[in-house]
Parts: structure tokens; C-alpha cells; sequence
């Protein structure tokens, strides 16, 4: 990944985040960034996602899975059923450390 493609999701992170009702700080920041980036590694050889521009990815795949944030309480244990990349749990686990959960 190139550190254009880097700067332009995590860019699109911090300007965008306010628009979906959530907030992240900087370690979520950085473990959302390194998600995407193992994401783009394996993408090409697992298909996980459709090809799309970093900034697009940031707001389709990242800040709309969690607008579910909101609706899961403090603890909340949840099932993921046919996650593929993880979406949409595994950001809101990245921005919500409370929160647990199975991926099927």
C-alpha cells in the first residue's frame, strides 16, 4: 500500500467520522489504518472486498459499519454471520474494545 492510499483513509476517517454520530481517537485512528492495510495485503488473493479508492472504503466499509455503535451496549457480545473481511464487526471491535465477538 502506498502511504498516498494510507494518508487518504485515515484523511477520510477524521474529516468524516462526525458525519455518522461516532468519534475515534488516535490508537482507533492507527488500529482502523492497520486494518485496512492487512485488508488491502489479502484482498488480492481472497477477494474480500470489491476494489474501491481509500477514501471510499473508509466511508462505505469502515464509518458506515459503525453506525450500529450507538445500539450496542456497554459488554455487548455479538454474532457476525458471514463477516467475509470482518465487516461489519471488526471495526466497531477496533473502536469499541468493549464489546466482543464471533464471526461466522
Amino acid at each position: 500500500m502506498t502511504t498516498t492510499n494510507k494518508t487518504e483513509f485515515t484523511d477520510t476517517l477524521r474529516r468524516d467520522v462526525s458525519l455518522f454520530g461516532v468519534s475515534l481517537g488516535p490508537h482507533e485512528l492507527s488500529q482502523l489504518t492497520a486494518y485496512y492495510e492487512l485488508l488491502l495485503h489479502w484482498n488480492p488473493r481472497l477477494h474480500l472486498v470489491a476494489p474501491c479508492s481509500p477514501a471510499e472504503f473508509a466511508r462505505r466499509h469502515v464509518l458506515e459499519s459503525l453506525l450500529v455503535l450507538p445500539y450496542l451496549k456497554s459488554g455487548a457480545r455479538v454474532v457476525d454471520v458471514g463477516s467475509g473481511a470482518g465487516l461489519p464487526i471488526i471495526p466497531c471491535l477496533l473502536a469499541r474494545p468493549d464489546i466482543s465477538a464471533t464471526l461466522i
